[in-house]
């Protein structure tokens, strides 16, 4: 059965089907608890006076993809032009070598590379433009401070999961941290943990709601739903701190030049073109050079070795 037209403006629960998110308004229009799944697939065969409602649809449901995959990579391109999203990936061991990092860290604002920060150095590399816009704001220092302990944090988490892992070498962590705003406001923050490269746990931090990607990693899940001061902590970082970088880290965004393409000259191209053209002339021309030379020498040879036999 398709949904009321009239329930455009109301609020929507995630609801997950089969492979492809909708939201759907709850029975009292309110937001629900979290993402759950059903059996039952909307064919989307909806009447004309519906597709109103569906393109609704299609704009939220974005928002839920993104809480699914922290950092957006080439497989989801948002329309939502005042959506600004900032993503925090931590790469995190339970040892390591003399002069090698135990954690490294990178920050992507929009999906663009801007930061870098390792153990080792303890310091935050800025890259890009932006990079530099915010090296140059009071946000710094306390970006390179955070970014410090929240790796130590993250390791201390390791080295207490270590014994449920199963590994003969050392194990890791990666850990992604999002955010996002919109109209001013927080419109999503989550987390997803990977454990020695399997994709394990998923942490909604707008309702705390966890999902087992890896049913390996559901006693983990358990311990660490079980403390209320870690899932406060999650929830102050993603919601909290990364909401509070990615406003200011937006007016340095909306700041930049729009990146431009430089214009072809059609002069230059038809230059190229022709210092190619004559470069394989000169190739052509030397190749059959060789070839006539070494036809001359073959026929001298036949004829003296025909002057030998005689």
């Amino acid at each position: 059965m398709n949904p009321p037209v009239n329930t455009i403006n109301t609020k929507y629960t995630p609801r997950v089907l089969g492979t492809i998110k909708y939201l759907t308004p709850d029975s009292q229009g309110e937001m629900g608890a979290g993402i759950r799944k059903v059996e039952r697939v909307w064919d989307g065969t909806a009447p004309s006076a519906s597709l109103a409602w569906s393109r609704e649809i299609w704009v939220t449901e974005a928002r839920v993809l993104i809480g699914l995959f922290p950092c957006p990579g080439p497989h989801l391109h948002l329309s939502l032009t005042d959506a600004h999203s900032l993503c925090f990936n931590f790469s995190i061991k339970s040892w390591s070598r003399p002069g090698q990092p135990w954690c490294e860290a990178q920050v992507f604002m929009n999906k663009n590379l801007f930061l870098q920060y390792d153990s080792d150095s303890n310091m935050v590399k800025p890259l890009g433009l932006l990079g530099k816009k915010v090296n140059a704001t009071s946000t710094w220092g306390e970006l390179t401070q955070t970014l410090g302990e929240v790796g130590r944090d993250l390791r201390m988490l390791l080295l207490d999961i270590k014994p449920q892992i199963k590994t003969s070498g050392p194990s890791t962590l990666q850990v992604e941290m999002f955010c996002q705003r919109e109209a001013e406001r927080c419109t999503g923050a989550s987390w997803q943990f990977t454990i020695n490269g399997e994709k394990s746990l998923l942490l909604d931090a707008m309702n705390m709601t966890w999902t087992v990607i890896n049913h390996e990693a559901r006693k983990i899940k358990e311990t660490w739903k079980k403390d209320r001061g870690l899932e406060k902590y999650f929830r102050k970082l993603s919601v909290g701190d990364c909401d509070h970088w990615l406003r200011e880290f937006s007016e340095q965004w909306e700041a930049m030049p729009e990146p431009t393409v430089s214009p072809v000259n059609v002069s230059d191209v038809h230059g190229s073109s022709s210092s190619l053209l004559d470069t394989w002339i000169i190739l052509g021309a030397f190749i059959l050079f060789v070839l006539m030379g070494i036809f001359l020498i073959y026929i001298r040879w036949q004829k003296g070795g025909r002057s030998t036999w005689r």
